[in-house]
């Protein structure tokens, strides 16, 4: 482990911020695979045995787990927002004590004091008596502190200013103003003690804005094998319903871990069914028909369900990354489903089995009887089942040991998704081979139902009008 005096850690911003009086100790894991304890529980066993030997808190203890991936910020992430520091600071008091109530531990908030300062407040009614206005005061004190070059001095070489600025033996830290005067319109030297108010106080280190507002921002943690974080947000936000009424001015704006989750997983919907669309659309085009392109898409929905019954059995999240991989494997298993679509196909068209490997493209569909229809079907589904069987099984061989860590352990950024991958094409090879086979059956049996209907229809439609005619 390292320790770094003078730093803390933002999970948020997944960033190390330079603190006076702050110090950080970083502990790097073993492996995964080395190891029987996960890091949130490595994590829960520092923070309670910290706790136990210093029970009144007197000093601020927070506790991250920093792992592979993009930072998602806290659990619970709330930003207070409003112009008055004072009443944010004191609304931000509220929400933590709303927040200790339901469970949430490690609050911390963004708000860090500086060192104190001096602050020069103008008296304006002896500044107008005196006939000075505050940008002369204020002129006056930077000159005697930071100063101002008055003339310059031109050299062959170089041109050099003068400065005027009070010696540092004359500078009083208790009190700046002592010895400082300023002449008014009239030539009178008024000393500056009596023009302005000193007030020692302390300010931020920062301040921070959001939407345009200035914010503060406060964040905690939950134990998430017995806390609900969709509950204790619910209840947040029914709390703090009506803050624009009990607090004008000010917002409060609900984000962190999940938050930002469910709006990945938004976009990655959304993305995933226009990469659906589109291939669809393609398979249109390639079969000239409305209906097999369904077929070939059917893998998708089947492998979708073993990748949830995978992760809800082995007890993992569906995270981001997770995501990412479902994206990836809907890619990946409409191949399968394409090859034995497409072999079907140039089997119905009236190809023996050497001529449909050979043709690349579909011909025509002949009108076969049922029994022939059958066959094409089945030695399709036949022909078909080791090419793909063995393309899975090396596809499938080849992510399973990045998925579960077999070689160089664990990693949570990029385990998550090979194992979508992994289980999306085992289930959903599965559902190639036997699903559309009897899909396509079914679709051909309503195409010549729903032909025979319209054929009917039509029959009929033409007896009428000749009737009519005569």
């Amino acid at each position: 482990y390292r320790t770094f005096v003078g730093n803390e850690y933002d999970p948020g911003t997944d960033s190390v911020q330079q603190i006076a009086n702050a110090f950080m100790i970083e502990v790097v894991l073993t492996p995964a695979s080395n190891r029987d304890l996960s890091a949130h529980a490595v994590n829960d066993l520092i923070r309670d045995g910290v706790l136990e030997r210093d029970p009144e808190r007197e000093i601020e203890v927070s506790f991250f787990v920093m792992s592979g991936g993009p930072p998602v910020g806290q659990p619970i992430e709330i930003q207070i927002m409003g112009q008055d520091n004072e009443q944010r600071l004191a609304l931000m008091e509220v929400v933590r004590a709303e927040m200790e109530k339901l469970g949430v531990h490690g609050i911390q908030t963004n708000h860090r004091i500086g060192k104190e300062e001096i602050r020069l407040l103008p008296n304006y009614e002896t500044i107008a008596e005196a006939g000075l206005n505050v940008a002369t005061i204020a002129s006056n004190i930077r000159t005697a502190f930071d100063g101002t070059v008055v003339t310059h001095l031109q050299t062959p070489d170089e041109r050099v200013g003068f400065r005027v600025i009070l010696d540092e033996h004359s500078k009083d830290p208790a009190n700046p103003l002592r010895g400082l005067y300023v002449s008014n319109p009239l030539g009178n030297q008024i000393p500056l003690e009596r023009l302005v108010r000193r007030v020692r106080t302390t300010s931020p280190i920062a301040y921070y804005h959001y939407n345009s507002y200035r914010s503060n921002k406060i964040t905690g943690e939950i134990d998430k094998e017995t806390q609900n974080i969709d509950q204790i947000y619910s209840q947040l936000k029914e709390r703090f319903a009506n803050v624009e009424q009990e607090y004008p001015g000010f917002k409060i704006y609900m984000g962190g871990e999940a938050r930002e989750s469910q709006e990945f997983q938004i976009r990655m919907g959304v993305a995933i069914l226009v990469a659906i669309l589109s291939m669809y659309l393609l398979l249109v085009v390639q079969f000239n028909s409305f209906s097999q392109p369904l077929m070939v898409i059917l893998a998708i929905p089947f492998g979708l369900v073993g990748i949830l019954l995978a992760f809800t059995i082995q007890g993992y999240d569906l995270s981001m990354l997770a995501m990412i991989g479902i994206l990836g494997f809907t890619g990946v298993v409409v191949n399968d489903s394409l090859i034995m679509v497409e072999f079907i196909n140039r089997l119905r068209s009236g190809h023996d089995v050497d001529e449909a490997e050979r043709i690349g493209e579909s011909a025509g569909h002949t009108r076969l009887n049922p029994e022939e229809f059958r066959e094409a079907i089945i030695q399709g589904a036949r022909l078909r089942l080791r090419p793909i069987v063995l393309t899975t099984l090396t596809t499938v061989a080849g992510l399973i040991p990045t998925a579960y860590g077999l070689i160089g352990g664990f990693h949570h950024f990029v385990s998550p998704m090979v194992m979508a991958m992994t289980w999306g094409l085992l289930v959903g090879t599965s559902a190639v081979l036997l699903i559309i086979p009897v899909f396509y059956s079914l679709n051909d049996s309503l195409a010549r139902h729903v032909s025979g209907l319209l054929g009917s229809v039509i029959a009929k439609t033409k007896t009428v009008f000749i009737i009519e005619k005569k």
